[in-house]
């Protein structure tokens, strides 16, 4: 998916946020002028924020609530991490980026749990909105359970596809397991993809892999 992005961008390149008053802030990837960053909301320990890493992104900005999440986040990136409650978070002294990602609380759509309409972390995405709102990023994603496509017979993600779709965004949700694109295990997310849609691009999720890797073979060359 980073790669998919990352030939996206390359292909669409725009050197100023449009609306705006962002300027692309300066790391990452470097394509001559132009260097592709990401901004991370409910970020954790950055799993997600390590992928885009991986593929040559740099994570210039972090937040999660939880202090030991962020503590780890800043032992292998080099993001400035910032611990707290991010509906405190005076939005202007967050960076422009290329990307905004995260993860936003799924305890109130998980089927794990008791899937309440009302749980008040379900309304926590709208900050995402706001940001994206705010600093007109060229792309987002948002990860979250797969109970979210469920959760008020749809009503749920069909909002959140709106909010973001008022702001100036095409919006893709994708249902993946992690087991098609090379993880040895059968772990289900939906993963929301924007585009702004001035770019005139559109945004085709990858093909899932023909071969399985299982945890035999990953694990085959470890030392007993």
């Amino acid at each position: 998916m980073c790669i998919a992005i990352f030939d996206l961008l390359n292909f669409k390149l725009v050197h100023i946020n449009k609306n705006t008053s962002c300027l692309y802030s300066q790391g990452g990837i470097d394509m001559g002028e132009r260097k592709y960053t990401l901004v991370s909301l409910f970020s954790g320990a950055g799993g997600l924020d390590m992928g885009f890493e991986n593929k040559g992104f740099q994570t210039i900005w972090a937040n999660d609530i939880d202090e030991d999440a962020c503590d780890t986040h800043r032992k292998w990136s080099k993001a400035k991490v910032v611990h707290g409650d991010i509906g405190k978070i005076d939005f202007s002294e967050i960076p422009c980026s290329d990307i905004i990602a995260g993860g936003f609380p799924c305890q109130g759509f998980s089927l794990a749990g008791p899937r309440k309409l009302d749980d008040s972390r379900n309304i926590l995405y709208r900050y995402f909105v706001k940001l994206v709102e705010l600093k007109k990023p060229k792309m987002f994603v948002a990860e979250n359970v797969k109970g979210i496509l469920t959760l008020g017979n749809g009503k749920i993600i069909d909002a959140i596809i709106t909010d973001f779709a008022d702001k100036g965004y095409d919006v893709v949700p994708t249902l993946v397991n992690a087991a098609d694109y090379g993880v040895p295990q059968d772990r289900y997310r939906v993963i929301i993809v924007g585009v702004r849609k001035d770019l005139g691009v559109s945004f085709i999720f990858p093909k899932p892999k023909e071969e399985k890797v299982f945890l035999k073979d990953v694990l085959k060359n470890l030392p007993q």
